[in-house]
């Protein structure tokens, strides 16, 4: 039975270490592990800035979003209607105007309160959370993608709000694992680095995206922001 069905890396990681200077082999080393090692190495220091990178982007955009509704509820075609636009980027009751069958619908708080059912799902079938990463970020990318063609409200909720949602849960949450199989000693520094990318997405996130829509409108710049998703998560 394949040991790495019962352990996580890291002590498989110890485990080779270990049977690499076995004293009864006589003095021989036998490598039994061909995993790189946690607490640092090229391949640790790679995933935890591609850590801060997810970070930075999945948070950096709906912590931004005031520059979004500004614009939006002062350029058509949403400010014709802009009435409930502060739904897409905020937890909030959007009634009759805009989903009349849905009496109140979390939107940013989507990512919040997916995070114990995915955690959940994630701890009994781990082998998934290779799977979810790339699924999310395909899904984030063609929601912001999909947002650069609406033209009401209720079109940014589905795609902005709920859709991003989704797909940023499903790429964010697994990190989690991985930061725990790569980084053991370092492991608080590792979530230190990790989470001080929301921070740069809130600072920098804001400036960019004024800057984006003032240069090229929010169809142009929404496109190119899916594209450098791509290109850089």
């Amino acid at each position: 039975m394949a040991l790495d069905e019962h352990f996580p890396d890291h002590q498989l990681r110890q485990l080779g270490n270990d049977r690499d200077h076995d004293p009864r082999e006589g003095g021989s080393s036998t490598t039994v592990s061909h995993l790189p090692p946690a607490d640092g190495g090229r391949a640790a220091w790679l995933f935890l800035f591609g850590s801060f990178m997810i970070e930075m982007f999945i948070w950096g955009f709906p912590f931004s979003f005031g520059v979004l509704q500004d614009y939006y509820t002062n350029h058509k075609p949403i400010s014709l209607h802009p009435a409930g636009v502060s739904a897409v980027g905020t937890t909030c009751s959007v009634r009759s105007v805009l989903l009349p069958h849905v009496p109140r619908l979390m939107v940013q708080g989507i990512m919040y309160l997916a995070a114990p059912l995915l955690f959940a799902v994630f701890q009994r079938w781990p082998h998934i959370c290779r799977k979810s990463s790339p699924l999310g970020l395909a899904i984030v990318v063609v929601a912001i993608a999909l947002s650069s063609f609406a033209t009401s409200v209720w079109h940014l909720i589905l795609t902005q709000g709920v859709l991003y949602a989704v797909g940023g849960g499903l790429l964010y949450y697994p990190v989690f694992l991985f930061i725990d199989e790569w980084f053991v000693q370092r492991k608080g520094f590792a979530y230190g680095v990790m989470w001080a990318g929301s921070g740069c997405g809130g600072l920098s996130g804001p400036l960019v995206i004024n800057w984006g829509l003032s240069q090229y409108g929010h169809p142009k710049f929404l496109r190119g922001w899916a594209v450098a998703l791509v290109s850089h998560v």
